[in-house]
């Protein structure tokens, strides 16, 4: 299994909101099926709790849909985007009962040829009936594989902005990505190299202050025009 490096600052993001902890892994196809959630890193806790909740954001590089999927997961979007290399994403989430989940399984293809890569955070103190503040929004891009969360518009004070995305690689070794300005504390980076293409799963939040927010576009990764992306931007709101 290919887990790859990561960036991560912890800062306490907002009232009443906190980042417990994110983790990471990428490999092929073939190689993993499911994510611990026991070995966090970056916040207050190594596991989650009852009543954290888990956002998941995985997917794959292919030359096709292929649908991938989170089991046991409420499912935020679900993204494609064709190139010469595709970019494949699910983003799911999960509010933590009193048995905790211990992993989080995921749908993989099952063949080398293909990057896959998973990237996760676990936050505390989100509202426990409607922890999104509003309807994520989503882009798909192509001739790149930089992920660019749109504009978002949060309503309640104390939220944050998560932005999400992957990029899909026409290399065998994926390149890494850089968040954008402001999303540097608690960003997750995940590499998944196969044998002919590679993917880059990534997360990163910002505390919310006023008025509508732009991300902005991840930076680095491989130029090359047969790549492609797919990102979102999702709000999480305190109890």
């Amino acid at each position: 299994m290919l887990a790859r490096t990561h960036g991560f600052r912890h800062r306490a993001a907002a009232a009443g909101l906190q980042f417990v902890g994110g983790v990471i892994m990428g490999g092929r196809g073939d190689t993993y099926t499911s994510v611990s959630l026991t070995s966090l890193t970056g916040g207050i806790g190594s596991a989650p709790i009852e009543g954290d909740i888990v956002i998941v954001v995985h997917g794959n590089v292919s030359t096709s849909d292929i649908d991938p999927s989170i089991s046991g997961y409420t499912e935020l979007t679900e993204l494609y985007s064709n190139d010469t290399v595709d970019a494949n994403m699910a983003v799911a989430w999960k509010k933590m009962t009193a048995t905790p989940d211990t992993a989080v399984t995921v749908f993989q293809d099952g063949g080398s040829s293909n990057g896959h890569a998973t990237a996760i955070h676990v936050w505390r103190g989100a509202h426990q009936t409607t922890p999104f503040n509003v309807t994520t929004t989503t882009a798909t891009g192509l001739s790149s594989d930089k992920p660019d969360s749109p504009t978002i518009t949060p309503t309640t004070a104390g939220s944050v902005v998560i932005s999400v995305g992957l990029g899909a690689q026409d290399d065998l070794v994926a390149a890494t990505l850089t968040a954008p300005a402001g999303y540097t504390d608690n960003d997750f980076v995940s590499k998944g190299d196969g044998s002919q293409r590679a993917a880059i799963a990534v997360i990163a939040s910002k505390a919310w202050t006023s008025g509508a927010e732009d991300p902005g576009a991840w930076t680095g990764g491989e130029v090359d025009t047969d790549n492609a992306w797919v990102a979102a931007t999702l709000v999480l709101q305190p109890a």
